[in-house]
């Protein structure tokens, strides 16, 4: 068996100062549409979508109702990923 690596991005700034929670949740929604992806809700404080195709994922934490914090595995996640993280100026911690 073999696991896909995970990175974890955040937003130069941070989470705590990051303004464009609900803007992000909304491109999440856009480019990960249920065609391709399925939607996990494990938790009020979390969301999960993960692809139909390879079965990499983009996860999505959430603490009164603002984004603290995201990961995403390798594959078609991360290939979608790219291009969100990109508008938003979110980056992988350590990089």
């Amino acid at each position: 068996m073999s696991f896909a690596l995970s990175k974890t991005f955040t937003p130069p700034a941070g989470w705590d100062r990051f303004q464009r929670s609900e803007e992000l949740e909304s491109h999440l929604w856009a480019a990960l549409p249920r065609e391709g992806w399925h939607y996990l809700n494990f938790t009020r404080d979390s969301s999960v979508w993960e692809s139909r195709q390879d079965g990499s994922s983009v996860s999505v934490e959430f603490q009164e109702g603002r984004i603290c914090g995201v990961s995403v595995n390798e594959g078609v996640a991360m290939e979608t990923f790219h291009a969100i993280a990109e508008v938003f100026g979110l980056r992988p911690e350590g990089s």
